[in-house]
Parts: C-alpha cells; structure tokens; sequence
C-alpha cells in the first residue's frame, strides 16, 4: 500500500490519492470485519494534504485583469460573472441561455459537481455581464471551453501581471467578498452551491480586523 501511495503521488495530487485510500481501506475493512477473510489490518498513513488555497482577489488586481481581457468579449465576461456568481468554471462554461432567467435573476447549474441542480441567483453585476453577450447562441459563453479558458487565463494573469490567481480564485473571491457584505453562511450557501456549512469555512477568509467593526 505505501509503494502503491507513493507512486500515485507521481502522478495525481495528495487529496486525490487520500481519497482514494480511503475507498480502498473501506473494501478492505468491510472484507476483513464483515467477511471474515484473513486481510491484515492496513496501518499506511495517507498523505498529508496541502493547505487549502486563501487567494483572494484586490479591487486592484480586479481592474487589472479586466483591462487585460476587454478585448476578449467572453473571456472578460466569463470573470465577471464568476466573480459576481461564486459560479466554478465548468458550470460557466456549461451554461445555457434556457437556463438563465434574467426577469427573476437566477440561473439554473445542471451540471454542479455534487451532481444536484441547483438555482444560482444573479446579482446587478452577473447580470451587466451577461449584457454584451449574443443571445443566439445555444451556450451563454458559446466562444469558451474548458480548456480554452485555462489556457486563455493563464496567459492574462501574466500579461495582467496578476500573481498566484487561479479562475478558481474567483469563487474564493466572491464569496469572501459575499461574507463581508453581511451575507450568513445559509446565504451563502445558496450562492455557493454547498450542502455542508462547515465547508464555507475554506471559501470565506476573513480576518480578525473583519469582524472587530461588528463586536463594538
């Protein structure tokens, strides 16, 4: 088990291997207890996880990169939104203009990565973003895939000179910016999608000087 762990750590992240572990000593544990097969108790430890990114954008570095992307219509849009949205890149790239209701401000995700649709509601901002786009399309960010907008990030946060920012950074960074506001983690939960509230914890980094203002 540590040869077979420690060669998977070649190739995935640690996360991904620990997971993995443990589906793997839940077979075994199951054929060992509830079997009775002679399989000797596996003590190899999972790997240590990293921790947990914190990168959250500045109204700086925002400016920043939008400026860099105002020439790339769905690219700029794309950030917007996620930004706006608390959206994960492959329900942006996934959505349809079928599913997005602007009258009620809301869009509905099909294809969330806890395999449960959801209603993602859309603030003023989600809303100026989608503006510019074609409504003809069948796809809300028709001119994206996943791997285009990957590759096309990357690219800008280099000419943007924008460090250590992943798309993914823009879900940590509207919900941060959403708990600040006032937002409770109920609310915040139904922007993020999330069905445990201990797991907002990872997406809202706020700091002591955030909430001295509120203790008086």
């Amino acid at each position: 088990m540590a040869a077979w762990r420690d060669e998977r750590l070649k190739l995935v992240k640690s996360s991904t291997v620990s997971r993995q572990m443990n589906v793997l000593y839940s077979a075994i544990n199951k054929a060992r207890l509830d079997w009775g097969l002679p399989i000797p108790e596996c003590k190899v430890k999972r790997p240590k996880s990293p921790p947990h990114r914190d990168r959250v954008l500045t109204d700086e570095e925002e400016a920043k990169l939008l400026a860099a992307a105002s020439s790339n219509e769905y690219l700029c849009a794309a950030i917007r939104f996620a930004l706006a949205t608390a959206m994960r890149a492959g329900e942006i790239i996934a959505l349809r203009w079928t599913d997005v209701d602007e009258k009620r401000k809301r869009c509905r995700v099909r294809e969330a990565k806890n395999g449960t649709p959801r209603d993602v509601p859309l603030s003023s901002k989600a809303l100026a973003a989608l503006e510019p786009l074609d409504r003809s399309t069948k796809r809300v960010f028709e001119g994206l895939t996943s791997e285009t907008l990957k590759r096309l990030f990357i690219r800008l946060t280099r000419s943007a000179e924008v460090v250590n920012f992943h798309f993914h950074d823009c879900r940590h960074t509207a919900l941060t910016r959403y708990a600040k506001s006032g937002m409770n983690p109920l609310q915040l939960a139904v922007v993020s999608g999330h069905k445990d509230i201990k797991m907002l914890a990872r997406y809202t980094h706020l700091k002591s000087d955030d909430v001295v203002g509120l203790m008086g």
